[in-house]
């Protein structure tokens, strides 16, 4: 979600798997679509907290986006209408 227009570009539905190499792919082609959006990376990204491995990190960095990890409360305000519609599309 790019937070500053509220524009969602995608998600990583499932980010529990022990193969780093399909970790890795799942978040450059989350990188890649929010770029194809806007033709730049993000500054920052915000990642609630346990969510992200230290390799997807590393890969996120690589891009030149700072990684600020906040508590999922913090990004309430932002991300409730989306997971609401999230709810009501897929129950």
């Amino acid at each position: 979600m790019d937070a500053a227009s509220c524009f969602i570009f995608g998600v990583i539905p499932h980010l529990g798997t022990d193969d780093n190499a399909i970790l890795i792919k799942k978040i450059q082609g989350l990188l890649k679509t929010g770029w194809e959006h806007k033709k730049e990376f993000p500054e920052r990204l915000f990642v609630i907290k346990d969510l992200l491995t230290t390799e997807l990190e590393v890969e996120i960095r690589a891009q030149g986006i700072d990684v600020n990890f906040v508590d999922e409360s913090e990004l309430e305000c932002i991300i409730s209408d989306a997971k609401e519609e999230f709810r009501k599309q897929f129950g």
